[in-house]
């Protein structure tokens, strides 16, 4: 039984590893990135998703404070919006200065 317990371990530690590296404490506003945004992939969201009208507004914006302002106004709680920047930098499509 310890074995199944270490292996829900191991993937829980291994999920929130890029989320530590790229600086986020869960649902913290005080760890957004404070630099402006550097470098923004291309999208790499469905044509005609959600994600996809969401990612567009990364290329409107300068800091992750202005994209999660304009997030929560396309619609998105504020939760959400943290969660679709959490993802999109720990998988690299968006990266700060």
């Amino acid at each position: 039984m310890s074995t199944e317990m270490d292996k829900t371990k191991a993937i829980k530690q291994a999920k929130v590893a890029p989320l530590a590296s790229a600086n986020f404490a869960k649902n913290s506003a005080a760890t957004l990135p404070t630099g402006k945004i550097a470098s923004i992939a291309a999208n790499p969201k469905r044509s005609g998703s959600r994600a996809h009208a969401a990612y567009s507004y990364y290329a409107t914006g300068d800091t992750a404070a202005s994209v999660l302002a304009k997030l929560t106004d396309a619609g998105l709680n504020r939760a959400e919006a943290l969660t679709d920047l959490r993802w999109n930098v720990s998988h690299g499509f968006i990266t700060f200065e």
